[in-house]
């Protein structure tokens, strides 16, 4: 909290310190622009979201699935692939979808993949984790080529490359503050979950994600270990998957915006 206090106030007086310089790193008129302002804000959202996918999603396949780190590294590998699907596809459909249109299809992919963790629970095949995550990628794809096409297009020419700079720094800010989230989500589960079972304790959690550790560990233990690291698993997905479902919301409202600002520039005068 003190931590996340202090990152306020010096973001704080880098932008006080920047309207009186010069040539600011990041120009006030930026955070003035709405258009750009709603491109970031869904970059920090839906990068924010899919950063729990690929982060976990391979853990899961170890510790809840027993497999070895090459077979859960495996799980990247349909989404790296539907991942240039999905972004090469935007230009021959761009003409036909709107901008938020196109972004709303690529975050509902990403949101299937997370529903289908959900749905699938505990008991989620290694083949489905496979198949979700060739969502997740194609959807990622998608919105990246668009945004980042968008955030570019909203400035003006000299204000591009800050723009495009500031789009990227938006994105791995986001994944490591969420990353940071993902993990006290984590721990926290597993600390509650081993507490009142004596013969199970947060050194056993840890080696039941190495398949080659995980064989040490009593079999007796094996079931309750795996449904703890479950839980705290499962509260990353929630978390995630709920700021999919915002973004989503706002990309809903965008796309209706559009739509009914087209239908009235169409109305004939009187």
């Amino acid at each position: 909290g003190v931590m996340l206090g202090v990152g306020v106030i010096c973001l704080l007086l880098m932008y006080r310190l920047d309207q009186r310089a010069v040539d600011p790193i990041i120009p006030s008129r930026l955070f003035t622009n709405r258009e750009l302002m709603v491109d970031l804000l869904l970059f920090v959202m839906i990068w924010g979201s899919f950063i729990a996918f690929i982060t976990y999603i391979p853990m899961w396949a170890q510790g809840i699935l027993g497999l070895s780190a090459l077979v859960g590294g495996l799980t990247q590998i349909p989404g790296a692939a539907t991942n240039f699907i999905g972004s090469e596809l935007v230009p021959y459909v761009q003409h036909k979808i709107s901008k938020y249109g196109l972004v709303l299809i690529g975050a509902l992919t990403i949101l299937l993949a997370f529903a289908g963790l959900l749905l699938g629970g505990q008991q989620t095949p290694f083949w489905l984790l496979l198949i979700l995550g060739a969502f997740e990628g194609f959807g990622v794809g998608m919105v990246f080529n668009v945004l980042q096409v968008s955030v570019q297009t909203d400035v003006a020419l000299p204000d591009v490359p800050i723009a495009t700079s500031l789009a990227y720094l938006v994105r791995i800010l986001s994944q490591t503050l969420m990353s940071a989230v993902y993990g006290v989500i984590l721990n926290l589960a597993l600390v509650r979950g081993v507490a009142g079972h004596p013969k199970i304790n947060l050194k056993m959690l840890n080696q039941l994600s190495n398949a080659k550790t995980a064989a040490q560990l009593p079999a007796t233990e094996l079931p309750l270990l795996r449904q703890i690291l479950y839980t705290g698993y499962h509260h990353i997905v929630v978390a995630a998957f709920t700021l999919i479902c915002s973004a989503v919301v706002i990309l809903l409202v965008l796309v209706r915006h559009q739509r009914l600002g087209k239908q009235g520039a169409s109305l004939p005068e009187s």
